[in-house]
């Protein structure tokens, strides 16, 4: 899988995507399932085409990690709109997100063969 080769390696990568992943969780909720979603339901009237465009948005967003990780990224965006409307809150969302993100690496490397280490690239 192309997001495989994305994964941290060593400790200190490992360190600086904790970071990210926190971050991103609360960043890409607010941006994707709050502010854009919120503006294109608030230009268009229909709050199911606001989710529609705001996961779509989402998954490309995300074309790097390849077009079956997009496709999933898009049901999970469409997941975590329900969410917010179910809770009624961005936070559970944003906490959803970040430890999906962190857990992401450890899950990939047990469902996927094994990758060598990049040259130039240190094991530990």
């Amino acid at each position: 899988m192309p997001v495989n080769r994305m994964m941290p390696q060593s400790p200190r990568e490992r360190a600086l995507y904790s970071v990210m992943a926190i971050v991103a969780g609360i960043a890409e909720e607010a941006a994707y399932r709050g502010v854009l979603m919120s503006a294109v339901w608030h230009a268009t009237g229909f709050a199911s085409l606001a989710v529609l465009v705001s996961a779509l948005a989402f998954a490309l967003g995300h074309v790097v990690q390849g077009r079956k990780s997009m496709a999933v990224i898009f049901v999970m965006a469409c997941s975590m709109h329900a969410l917010v409307w179910y809770t009624g809150t961005l936070v559970i969302a944003m906490a959803v997100h970040a430890v999906y993100d962190l857990l992401a690496p450890t899950v990939l490397r047990r469902i996927s063969p094994a990758r060598p280490t990049d040259p130039g690239r240190s094991a530990g």
